[in-house]
Protein backbone atom coordinates (compact mmCIF):
# COMPACT_ATOMS: atom_id res chain seq x y z
CA UNK A 1 0.00 0.00 0.00
CA UNK A 2 1.40 3.36 -0.99
CA UNK A 3 2.22 5.80 1.77
CA UNK A 4 1.83 9.27 0.25
CA UNK A 5 3.47 12.41 1.52
CA UNK A 6 0.93 15.21 1.63
CA UNK A 7 2.08 18.75 2.42
CA UNK A 8 5.29 17.35 3.87
CA UNK A 9 3.44 14.83 6.08
CA UNK A 10 3.67 11.09 5.57
CA UNK A 11 0.15 9.65 5.69
CA UNK A 12 -0.12 5.90 6.12
CA UNK A 13 -3.35 4.33 4.90
CA UNK A 14 -4.35 1.79 7.54
CA UNK A 15 -7.02 0.32 5.26
CA UNK A 16 -10.78 0.72 4.72
CA UNK A 17 -13.27 1.27 7.50
CA UNK A 18 -16.76 1.00 6.04
CA UNK A 19 -18.63 -0.95 8.74
CA UNK A 20 -18.83 -0.65 12.51
CA UNK A 21 -18.75 -4.37 13.24
CA UNK A 22 -15.50 -4.02 15.17
CA UNK A 23 -16.02 -2.64 18.71
CA UNK A 24 -13.57 -0.84 20.98
CA UNK A 25 -13.29 -2.54 24.40
CA UNK A 26 -9.93 -1.24 25.71
CA UNK A 27 -11.20 0.69 28.72
CA UNK A 28 -8.42 -0.23 31.17
CA UNK A 29 -6.10 2.68 31.96
CA UNK A 30 -2.36 2.61 32.55
CA UNK A 31 -1.37 5.34 35.02
CA UNK A 32 1.46 7.58 33.84
CA UNK A 33 3.14 7.42 37.22
CA UNK A 34 2.27 6.25 40.73
CA UNK A 35 1.18 9.74 41.76
CA UNK A 36 -0.04 11.11 38.40
CA UNK A 37 -3.66 11.96 37.73
CA UNK A 38 -3.10 11.05 34.08
CA UNK A 39 -3.42 7.74 32.29
CA UNK A 40 -3.68 6.14 28.84
CA UNK A 41 -6.19 3.66 27.48
CA UNK A 42 -5.39 1.14 24.73
CA UNK A 43 -2.03 0.31 26.32
CA UNK A 44 -0.24 -2.78 27.48
CA UNK A 45 2.98 -3.59 29.27
CA UNK A 46 5.96 -5.23 27.60
CA UNK A 47 8.83 -5.99 29.95
CA UNK A 48 7.60 -3.34 32.34
CA UNK A 49 7.35 -0.67 29.62
CA UNK A 50 4.08 0.98 28.61
CA UNK A 51 3.39 0.17 24.95
CA UNK A 52 0.51 0.90 22.60
CA UNK A 53 -1.78 -2.09 22.27
CA UNK A 54 -2.32 -2.38 18.52
CA UNK A 55 -5.32 -4.66 19.08
CA UNK A 56 -7.15 -1.60 20.40
CA UNK A 57 -7.20 -0.14 16.87
CA UNK A 58 -9.66 -1.35 14.21
CA UNK A 59 -8.31 -4.07 11.85
CA UNK A 60 -5.77 -2.84 9.34
CA UNK A 61 -4.50 -3.87 5.96
CA UNK A 62 -2.01 -6.74 6.03
CA UNK A 63 0.89 -4.67 4.72
CA UNK A 64 0.63 -1.89 7.33
CA UNK A 65 3.86 -1.85 9.37
CA UNK A 66 3.58 -2.37 13.12
CA UNK A 67 4.40 0.45 15.52
CA UNK A 68 4.91 0.88 19.22
CA UNK A 69 3.80 4.49 19.16
CA UNK A 70 0.31 4.22 17.67
CA UNK A 71 -1.06 6.64 20.23
CA UNK A 72 1.28 9.25 18.79
CA UNK A 73 -0.28 8.91 15.35
CA UNK A 74 -0.37 5.94 13.03
CA UNK A 75 -2.23 7.02 9.89
CA UNK A 76 -5.74 7.25 8.46
CA UNK A 77 -8.43 4.77 7.46
CA UNK A 78 -9.36 5.26 3.81
CA UNK A 79 -11.94 4.90 2.55
CA UNK A 80 -13.42 5.38 5.99
CA UNK A 81 -17.09 6.31 6.13
CA UNK A 82 -18.07 5.26 9.69
CA UNK A 83 -16.67 5.28 13.19
CA UNK A 84 -16.19 1.80 14.67
CA UNK A 85 -18.31 0.35 17.44
CA UNK A 86 -17.74 2.09 20.79
CA UNK A 87 -16.66 5.29 18.96
CA UNK A 88 -18.54 8.35 17.79
CA UNK A 89 -17.86 11.23 15.43
CA UNK A 90 -16.17 14.12 17.27
CA UNK A 91 -14.52 16.22 14.51
CA UNK A 92 -14.93 16.90 10.79
CA UNK A 93 -13.29 18.77 7.93
CA UNK A 94 -13.34 19.05 4.14
CA UNK A 95 -10.46 19.76 1.78
CA UNK A 96 -10.70 23.39 0.74
CA UNK A 97 -13.65 23.85 3.11
CA UNK A 98 -14.29 24.28 6.81
CA UNK A 99 -12.71 22.39 9.72
CA UNK A 100 -13.67 22.19 13.37
CA UNK A 101 -10.41 20.44 14.26
CA UNK A 102 -6.82 20.66 13.11
CA UNK A 103 -6.19 17.14 11.81
CA UNK A 104 -2.66 15.77 11.87
CA UNK A 105 -2.98 14.25 8.40
CA UNK A 106 -3.84 16.68 5.59
CA UNK A 107 -6.47 15.92 2.98
CA UNK A 108 -6.28 15.66 -0.79
CA UNK A 109 -8.69 17.28 -3.25
CA UNK A 110 -12.24 16.02 -2.81
CA UNK A 111 -11.60 14.34 0.53
CA UNK A 112 -13.61 14.70 3.74
CA UNK A 113 -12.19 13.78 7.14
CA UNK A 114 -13.98 12.58 10.26
CA UNK A 115 -12.39 12.29 13.70
CA UNK A 116 -13.66 9.50 15.96
CA UNK A 117 -13.37 9.36 19.76
CA UNK A 118 -14.58 6.74 22.26
CA UNK A 119 -18.11 7.12 23.58
CA UNK A 120 -18.33 8.39 27.15
CA UNK A 121 -17.29 12.03 27.25
CA UNK A 122 -14.05 11.96 25.23
CA UNK A 123 -13.11 15.11 23.30
CA UNK A 124 -10.60 15.55 20.43
CA UNK A 125 -7.53 17.63 21.31
CA UNK A 126 -3.92 18.07 20.30
CA UNK A 127 -1.55 17.33 23.16
CA UNK A 128 1.41 19.60 23.94
CA UNK A 129 3.46 17.74 21.34
CA UNK A 130 0.88 18.51 18.62
CA UNK A 131 -0.42 14.93 18.49
CA UNK A 132 -4.14 14.41 17.92
CA UNK A 133 -5.75 12.36 20.64
CA UNK A 134 -9.00 11.93 22.57
CA UNK A 135 -9.15 12.92 26.23
CA UNK A 136 -11.75 12.28 28.91
CA UNK A 137 -11.46 14.87 31.65
CA UNK A 138 -12.67 13.83 35.11
CA UNK A 139 -14.49 10.61 34.21
CA UNK A 140 -17.83 10.23 35.94
CA UNK A 141 -17.85 6.43 36.09
CA UNK A 142 -15.62 3.86 37.69
CA UNK A 143 -12.82 2.32 35.58
CA UNK A 144 -9.77 0.11 36.03
CA UNK A 145 -6.43 1.79 36.66
CA UNK A 146 -3.08 0.00 36.80
CA UNK A 147 0.66 0.41 36.36
CA UNK A 148 3.25 -1.60 34.52
CA UNK A 149 5.27 -4.15 36.41
CA UNK A 150 7.51 -7.02 35.52
CA UNK A 151 4.52 -9.35 35.71
CA UNK A 152 2.31 -7.08 33.63
CA UNK A 153 -0.26 -4.49 34.63
CA UNK A 154 -2.26 -4.93 37.82
CA UNK A 155 -5.58 -3.08 37.64
CA UNK A 156 -7.63 -1.65 40.51
CA UNK A 157 -11.18 -0.24 40.29
CA UNK A 158 -11.07 3.52 40.66
CA UNK A 159 -13.39 6.51 40.63
CA UNK A 160 -12.47 10.19 40.65
CA UNK A 161 -12.46 11.35 44.26
CA UNK A 162 -11.12 7.99 45.42
CA UNK A 163 -7.64 6.87 46.36
CA UNK A 164 -4.87 4.92 44.61
CA UNK A 165 -1.92 3.73 46.68
CA UNK A 166 -3.09 5.94 49.59
CA UNK A 167 -3.27 8.98 47.28
CA UNK A 168 -6.60 10.71 46.75
CA UNK A 169 -7.40 12.02 43.26
CA UNK A 170 -10.02 14.70 42.82
CA UNK A 171 -9.26 14.91 39.11
CA UNK A 172 -8.05 12.44 36.53
CA UNK A 173 -7.75 12.50 32.74
CA UNK A 174 -7.65 9.56 30.34
CA UNK A 175 -6.23 9.61 26.79
CA UNK A 176 -7.46 7.22 24.09
CA UNK A 177 -6.73 6.69 20.37
CA UNK A 178 -8.03 9.33 17.95
CA UNK A 179 -9.11 7.68 14.69
CA UNK A 180 -8.98 9.77 11.51
CA UNK A 181 -11.06 8.41 8.65
CA UNK A 182 -11.20 10.01 5.19
CA UNK A 183 -13.37 9.42 2.15
CA UNK A 184 -14.31 10.73 -1.27
CA UNK A 185 -17.92 11.33 -2.32
CA UNK A 186 -17.62 8.33 -4.63
CA UNK A 187 -16.88 6.11 -1.60
CA UNK A 188 -20.35 6.68 -0.12
CA UNK A 189 -23.03 4.06 -0.82
CA UNK A 190 -25.80 4.87 -3.30
CA UNK A 191 -28.76 6.63 -1.72
CA UNK A 192 -32.16 5.04 -1.53
CA UNK A 193 -33.41 7.58 -4.09
CA UNK A 194 -30.92 6.42 -6.67
CA UNK A 195 -31.73 2.82 -5.87
CA UNK A 196 -35.44 3.36 -6.32
CA UNK A 197 -34.98 5.24 -9.61
CA UNK A 198 -32.70 2.51 -10.89
CA UNK A 199 -35.19 -0.20 -9.98
CA UNK A 200 -38.05 1.72 -11.63
CA UNK A 201 -36.17 1.88 -14.95
CA UNK A 202 -34.97 -1.70 -14.90
CA UNK A 203 -36.45 -4.33 -17.18
CA UNK A 204 -39.44 -6.09 -15.63
CA UNK A 205 -38.81 -9.69 -14.71
CA UNK A 206 -41.23 -12.57 -14.49
CA UNK A 207 -42.53 -13.04 -10.99
CA UNK A 208 -43.01 -16.50 -9.49
CA UNK A 209 -46.61 -17.65 -9.43
CA UNK A 210 -46.88 -17.16 -5.66
CA UNK A 211 -45.69 -13.57 -5.88
CA UNK A 212 -47.98 -12.87 -8.84
CA UNK A 213 -51.02 -14.00 -6.91
CA UNK A 214 -50.01 -11.87 -3.94
CA UNK A 215 -49.64 -8.83 -6.19
CA UNK A 216 -53.03 -9.41 -7.78
CA UNK A 217 -54.60 -9.80 -4.35
CA UNK A 218 -53.02 -6.62 -3.08
CA UNK A 219 -54.46 -4.66 -6.04
CA UNK A 220 -58.07 -5.49 -4.97
CA UNK A 221 -60.09 -4.33 -2.02
CA UNK A 222 -58.99 -5.35 1.42
CA UNK A 223 -61.06 -7.71 3.55
CA UNK A 224 -62.17 -4.85 5.79
CA UNK A 225 -63.30 -2.74 2.83
CA UNK A 226 -65.29 -5.64 1.35
CA UNK A 227 -67.00 -6.32 4.68
CA UNK A 228 -67.86 -2.63 5.06
CA UNK A 229 -69.49 -2.51 1.62
CA UNK A 230 -71.53 -5.67 2.38
CA UNK A 231 -72.79 -4.25 5.67
CA UNK A 232 -73.71 -0.98 3.97
CA UNK A 233 -75.72 -2.80 1.27
CA UNK A 234 -77.63 -4.87 3.86
CA UNK A 235 -78.45 -1.83 5.99
CA UNK A 236 -79.59 0.09 2.90
CA UNK A 237 -81.89 -2.74 1.87
CA UNK A 238 -83.40 -2.94 5.38
CA UNK A 239 -83.99 0.83 5.39
CA UNK A 240 -85.72 0.80 2.00
CA UNK A 241 -87.92 -2.18 2.97
CA UNK A 242 -88.91 -0.51 6.25
CA UNK A 243 -89.79 2.76 4.50
CA UNK A 244 -91.90 0.94 1.89
CA UNK A 245 -93.81 -0.98 4.58
CA UNK A 246 -94.56 2.21 6.54
CA UNK A 247 -95.90 3.96 3.41
CA UNK A 248 -98.08 0.95 2.50
CA UNK A 249 -99.46 0.67 6.01
CA UNK A 250 -100.29 4.38 6.16
CA UNK A 251 -102.15 4.28 2.87
CA UNK A 252 -104.09 1.18 3.91
CA UNK A 253 -105.23 2.80 7.13
CA UNK A 254 -106.40 5.89 5.29
CA UNK A 255 -108.35 3.80 2.76
CA UNK A 256 -110.02 1.70 5.48
CA UNK A 257 -111.16 4.63 7.67
CA UNK A 258 -114.85 5.55 7.13
CA UNK A 259 -116.23 8.52 8.97
CA UNK A 260 -119.77 8.11 10.43
CA UNK A 261 -122.23 9.24 7.80
CA UNK A 262 -124.56 11.99 8.81
CA UNK A 263 -126.62 11.77 5.63
CA UNK A 264 -128.38 8.62 4.58
CA UNK A 265 -127.13 6.67 1.64
CA UNK A 266 -129.83 6.06 -0.77
CA UNK A 267 -130.26 2.89 -2.75
CA UNK A 268 -132.87 2.15 -5.35
CA UNK A 269 -135.60 -0.17 -4.12
CA UNK A 270 -139.03 -1.21 -5.17
CA UNK A 271 -140.29 -0.70 -1.65
CA UNK A 272 -142.05 2.36 -0.40
CA UNK A 273 -140.53 4.44 2.34
CA UNK A 274 -141.16 3.09 5.75
CA UNK A 275 -143.82 5.22 7.35
CA UNK A 276 -147.46 6.01 7.19
CA UNK A 277 -149.18 4.83 4.05
CA UNK A 278 -149.38 7.49 1.47
CA UNK A 279 -146.57 9.54 2.97
CA UNK A 280 -145.99 12.50 0.83
CA UNK A 281 -142.66 13.29 -0.71
CA UNK A 282 -140.58 15.31 1.62
CA UNK A 283 -141.67 13.24 4.56
CA UNK A 284 -138.98 13.43 7.20
CA UNK A 285 -138.17 9.89 8.14
CA UNK A 286 -137.01 10.10 11.74
CA UNK A 287 -134.71 13.00 11.08
CA UNK A 288 -133.06 11.36 8.08
CA UNK A 289 -134.01 14.10 5.69
CA UNK A 290 -136.36 14.17 2.77
CA UNK A 291 -136.89 10.82 1.11
CA UNK A 292 -137.48 10.78 -2.60
CA UNK A 293 -140.27 8.56 -3.88
CA UNK A 294 -139.32 4.95 -4.55
CA UNK A 295 -136.17 5.14 -2.41
CA UNK A 296 -135.68 3.41 0.90
CA UNK A 297 -133.40 5.21 3.30
CA UNK A 298 -130.66 2.93 4.58
CA UNK A 299 -128.35 3.91 7.35
CA UNK A 300 -125.51 1.39 7.59
CA UNK A 301 -124.56 2.58 11.06
CA UNK A 302 -127.86 1.75 12.75
CA UNK A 303 -130.20 -1.25 12.40
CA UNK A 304 -133.71 -0.59 10.96
CA UNK A 305 -136.88 -2.62 10.32
CA UNK A 306 -137.42 -3.45 6.70
CA UNK A 307 -140.46 -1.85 5.03
CA UNK A 308 -143.67 -3.95 4.75
CA UNK A 309 -145.03 -4.13 1.20
CA UNK A 310 -148.59 -4.83 2.53
CA UNK A 311 -150.16 -1.81 4.10
CA UNK A 312 -151.43 -2.40 7.62
CA UNK A 313 -155.28 -2.72 8.04
CA UNK A 314 -157.67 -3.12 10.94
CA UNK A 315 -159.03 -6.58 11.42
CA UNK A 316 -162.75 -7.14 10.81
CA UNK A 317 -165.34 -8.28 13.32
CA UNK A 318 -164.77 -11.93 12.53
CA UNK A 319 -161.30 -11.74 14.01
CA UNK A 320 -162.39 -10.25 17.23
Amino acid sequence: MATPVISGTTRTNLGPLTTNTWTYTCTEVIQQCSSCGVGWAAQTCIKGVVTDNQECWPPRATNVPATTDALLGWGVYSPGIVCPGGYTSAAAGTHGGSYNFDFDYPLTAGETAMGCCPIGGFSPIQDPRGIQTCVQFKPTTSFLVGSCGTDGPAFTPFSVGGTLDSTQYNSFSVSAPFLQVVYQASDLPATSTNSSSTSSTSTPTTQPSGQTSEISKSSGLSTGATAGIAVGVVLGAIFIATAAFCIWRTRRRRGATVLPQQDAEFVHSGYKPFGPVGSAPGYNNFGMGAVPPGVVPVNPNYPAELANPVPPAELGPSYR
